[in-house]
């Protein structure tokens, strides 16, 4: 009949239409994959692992997991609930905080901390130099600090960081999650990174504990509230000491 056969030639169109499709968004796919991985391996994250080891990727890794998680089970259980117009102040606060928490983790990380440069190692006229510009001495001698390692005079505060091979300057300590060691120049994005991601782990707790009390969830969404809102707590208690003893 006319419809069958209608119908035939449009099942026909349709299998050459995804016959000339799929091959085309194939292509497409991989110029995209493409686009992206050139457009990665100029990024400074992606430079500053080029030379690291496997389990200083894996530790970024685990942070960004951690932290997408928190949003994925915030999102889940708090801000789908909400529109624009209806959401509460600490909805607003998350997702700002959440924002500023990697801007802060990324520049933390691929910021160089600091470091001494070339031009104070020993030579005509550098240890006068540089002895008017540093206050520590050696306890024991009185004479200005050496790096043995690096062969260059030491500033104040500047200790030798073993995982990064040079002296930083003044070097607080070395951040596995960070994969960096926190010194003079990446100092305040790790200040920043630890303010923002204990806002995150607090506001994620509370809201999850308030939604899982209030909403009846399918199992598999309690169950990502609950370990979210574990994970969140756990954070929250380990983090929020350390940055309230930092502060002080």
């Amino acid at each position: 009949s006319p419809l069958l056969l209608a119908l035939g030639e449009l099942g026909t169109d349709i299998c050459q239409f995804l016959e000339d499709a799929v091959p085309m968004a194939a292509s497409g796919l991989c110029a995209v994959g493409r686009c992206a991985a050139h457009e990665c391996s100029g990024s400074a994250a992606v430079k500053r692992f080029e030379s690291r080891p496997l389990y200083d990727i894996m530790a970024a890794v685990t942070v960004m997991l951690m932290m997408g998680t928190l949003y994925f089970a915030f999102f889940l259980c708090c801000s789908r609930r909400s529109t624009l117009q209806t959401a509460g102040w600490s909805e607003i606060v998350f997702n700002v905080a959440f924002v500023f928490a990697i801007m802060s983790y990324h520049h933390g990380v691929v910021t160089d901390p600091g470091f001494i440069p070339d031009s104070w190692r020993p030579g005509p006229g550098v240890e006068q130099r540089v002895s008017r510009k540093i206050k520590e001495r050696k306890k024991s001698t009185g004479e200005l600090r050496f790096c043995s390692k690096e062969g260059k005079y030491k500033p104040d505060r500047a200790h030798f960081c073993s995982p990064l091979e040079k002296n930083v300057l003044r070097m607080d300590h070395y951040c596995p999650w960070l994969s960096n060691c926190v010194g003079y120049f990446n100092h305040k994005y790790f200040v920043l990174f630890l303010f923002y991601t204990v806002v995150c782990t607090h506001l994620t707790m509370f809201n999850l504990v308030q939604a899982l009390a209030s909403t009846t969830y399918p199992p598999g969404t309690t169950a990502l509230a609950l370990g979210s809102s574990g994970l969140a707590a756990l954070l929250a208690a380990v983090l929020t000491p350390f940055l309230t003893d930092r502060k002080s």
